[in-house]
């Protein structure tokens, strides 16, 4: 059943999916690197979320602004933007869960501290993960499995203003610099106009 909250319906990329195993991602995503030996890796879980993020230097972000909401509720710091998954009974968990959490969310909310927000992918999928085990749906030290967050609060800068007021991008040869920074993760561009700038 279709959701009119577009994010209400990211539990059923598991059951939409025709492959055994899937890597799932936003696109607004751009790759400058081959990623196929991340499978080695991420075939160690059923389920795992890219965890923490990067700013645009390659230092790990783990407390941001748009982050309060996991910090009061000790939820892990996933992100929703690139996961893995295969068909497995841990996955099965997951997702049912997830999509119980969003069609129960005035209860689920009603128990979260501070929590007056329509249901964000990342909360949801947090909460999610939460109960049915972290250790299930993420491997921390696995610390290449996360991307760059463009968002402007991340980098430290004014958030009223876009990222790309901030630096300057270069895109050319499947490589992305940024203020003379390669960057080796996937980035998250997240400014729609993003391409339009490039």
């Amino acid at each position: 059943m279709k959701e009119l909250w577009k994010q209400s319906n990211e539990w059923q990329a598991f059951y939409l999916t025709p492959f055994k195993e899937t890597i799932k991602l936003e696109s607004d995503l751009l790759f400058t690197r081959d990623i196929r030996h991340w499978l080695d890796a991420l075939r160690l879980q059923d389920v795992c979320f890219s965890y923490n993020c990067k700013d645009y230097q390659g230092n790990t972000v783990v407390t941001t602004p748009y982050r309060q909401l996991f910090e009061l509720n000790e939820l892990p710091n996933i992100y929703t933007g690139m996961y893995y998954f295969r068909f497995s009974q841990t996955a099965t968990k997951f997702f049912n869960t997830a999509r119980s959490i969003y069609a129960n969310w005035d209860i689920v909310q009603t128990n979260l501290i501070q929590c007056n927000t329509t249901p964000s992918t990342d909360v949801v999928f947090a909460v999610a993960a939460k109960i049915v085990g972290i250790e299930e749906c993420t491997i921390p030290t696995l610390d290449f499995f996360n991307f760059t967050h463009m968002k402007s609060a991340i980098q430290g800068w004014k958030d009223t203003q876009p990222w790309t007021d901030y630096v300057n991008v270069e895109v050319e040869d499947n490589m992305i610099r940024i203020n003379n920074q390669n960057q080796y993760n996937p980035v998250h561009y997240y400014e729609k106009n993003f391409n339009d700038i490039r």
